[in-house]
């Protein structure tokens, strides 16, 4: 890479994740894995931690980290905070029913 790209790249380091869910990342992907639901989780997170969040929010955090990963041995997986996820058995939110 060309050094001018590098001193551009080092002046402007990679932001932050803007998502209030993201320290709680690695407890709603486990909650996932073991079967409870976006608002089961949403609930969760505003009795325990006081956060508020609804069940589509944490569907969307959810998403957007499985989204933007590659299947591992074709099972959706989620990376966060050097740890992984793999969901055993995917199942996509329906809301049009």
């Amino acid at each position: 890479m060309d050094q001018r790209f590098r001193d551009i790249l080092n002046e402007h380091p990679p932001r932050r994740s803007r998502s209030r869910l993201e320290p709680y990342a690695e407890l709603i992907l486990e909650l996932r894995n073991r079967g409870r639901s976006f608002r089961e989780i949403a609930e969760l997170l505003g009795e325990k931690f006081d956060v508020a969040v609804t069940a589509a929010g944490v569907h969307h955090f959810v998403r957007r980290r499985r989204d933007s990963l590659q299947p591992s041995q074709g099972k959706p997986r989620v990376v966060t905070n050097g740890k992984e996820f793999i969901f055993e058995e995917w199942r996509p939110l329906n809301l049009l029913k």
